[in-house]
């Protein structure tokens, strides 16, 4: 090798090792997206109350959560936040202009505080969505998506083998006593559990397809999310994880781009679609596999009240944080009509149709569009699990939002993660080093 080849072989080096985040910015990071994911502080504070939310009486205020330690940590953050910005404001800046949906959906949060019962809180939650979505948008330009997909890997995987250990060993915590035993592990409730067994579970697995981690670990890793997913008795999870085996089955298929595939990916898109209008035809059955009942435990109940609820608000919503506040909001409507007192809808959708309306809805729609069609393209030419995890997380994010509620959390890992994959798709797009030069 000649000695200019050496000398800008060295320099690449040098500037690769200067990009990389220094390890008290990944520490930084793996530390928010554990307080995102709710897990150990509010159980350990609140051991008896599930999910920190629920009560018995239909005319009885929310049970008080006591948490002493996020809302300093979230202070924090904010500092940390500012500190990027003024770091890396050009790369989070051209990122956000590239993804405007993101950037309207929470410029509704905050205006929403003008149409809102209570502006105050309103606001105040506009600007940690706000403040969450830089955050998010700085770790998506700054990692990458396959770095990213490691840090989250490794986040989860800890949060599930804490959850295992809690459920067999510190009982008091680790099981749900709302659900006859099942596990919660360090969170609030089972179905937190199930959906963090399906979100790390998904990490690990695409890591594995992509031969990103040895097989030994990635196979001991899955094991241990498929015993956490089993323990939480969760449903969702259950049925999601089925699905999920079939996004990834669907983001092999895009890989290939030649000719030769077109007939082959026509047949598999007419099955799914075939198998999907039979199971929409046949609920007995469908809810047979998932050990449901047509009331989907409570949901269907829920979600009649709700859209009478969105029907009084149709486009701009209630205000963010502004529908469900116990007996003291318009939640109180579908308390009684429900004959329940959910936390939420049980479906994100819904969710934001009551915080912000069909604006706020079209407006997430754009910006889920824009990242799914740069996930296909990443399909086609990225690689490793920067080309598969795009795809295959943004159906996750999806399907889980069906019968959960996370889909624009203002400290939500979901949406976290969500925006840092759009902004990492930006960042793997054609053009990105001369747009920054």
């Amino acid at each position: 090798m000649s000695a200019v080849a050496l000398q800008a072989r060295g320099k690449t080096a040098a500037i690769r090792i200067a990009d990389a985040p220094a390890w008290w910015e990944t520490a930084t990071v793996l530390a928010t997206l554990a307080l995102a994911s709710n897990a150990v502080i509010p159980l350990v504070f609140n051991p008896g109350t599930a999910a920190g939310n629920a009560t018995s009486s239909l005319t009885a205020a929310p049970a008080v959560v006591y948490d002493p330690i996020s809302q300093p940590s979230w202070l924090l953050l904010t500092l940390f936040i500012l500190a990027m910005v003024i770091r890396h404001g050009r790369e989070i800046f051209v990122a956000l202009l590239r993804n405007p949906g993101i950037v309207v959906v929470c410029y509704l949060a905050v205006i929403s505080m003008f149409w809102s019962s209570v502006p105050g809180s309103t606001l105040q939650y506009g600007v940690q969505l706000g403040f969450s979505t830089v955050f998010a948008v700085y770790v998506g330009v700054r990692f990458g998506i396959a770095r990213f997909v490691r840090v989250i890997s490794w986040m989860t995987l800890g949060a599930i083998v804490l959850s295992i250990f809690f459920a067999l060993v510190l009982k008091r915590y680790g099981i749900d006593p709302a659900h006859n035993g099942s596990w919660r592990g360090v969170f609030g409730t089972k179905n937190e559990l199930g959906r963090m067994a399906v979100f790390g579970g998904t990490a690990w697995a695409v890591r594995f397809v992509t031969k990103d981690v040895s097989r030994r670990r990635a196979l001991l890793a899955l094991a241990l999310f498929a015993a956490a997913g089993i323990g939480s008795g969760s449903r969702t999870a259950l049925g999601v994880s089925g699905l999920m085996v079939v996004a990834m089955g669907l983001a092999a298929l895009f890989v290939h781009t030649e000719p030769a595939w077109v007939a082959v990916k026509g047949l598999v898109l007419s099955a799914i679609a075939l198998i999907a209008v039979v199971l929409a035809t046949s609920l007995t059955l469908l809810l047979h596999v998932v050990g449901s009942d047509y009331t989907l435990t409570g949901r269907i109940g829920i979600w009649g009240a709700v859209i009478d609820a969105i029907r009084v608000h149709p486009w701009l919503g209630y205000g963010y944080g502004a529908f469900w506040r116990g007996i003291y909001g318009p939640s109180l409507a579908v308390f009684r009509q429900a004959q329940t007192n959910p936390p939420h809808s049980h479906n994100g959708f819904l969710d934001l149709l009551l915080n912000l309306g069909v604006a706020g809805l079209l407006a997430l729609l754009v910006a889920y569009g824009t990242a799914l069609g740069r996930a296909v393209k990443q399909l086609q030419r990225g690689t490793g699990s920067a080309r598969l995890y795009p795809f295959v997380f943004l159906c996750l994010f999806l399907l889980y939002n069906l019968t959960e509620s996370s889909l624009v959390d203002r400290r939500s890992l979901e949406w976290i993660v969500f925006v840092a994959v759009a902004a990492g798709l930006v960042r793997e797009s054609p053009g990105w080093e001369v747009e920054q030069s």
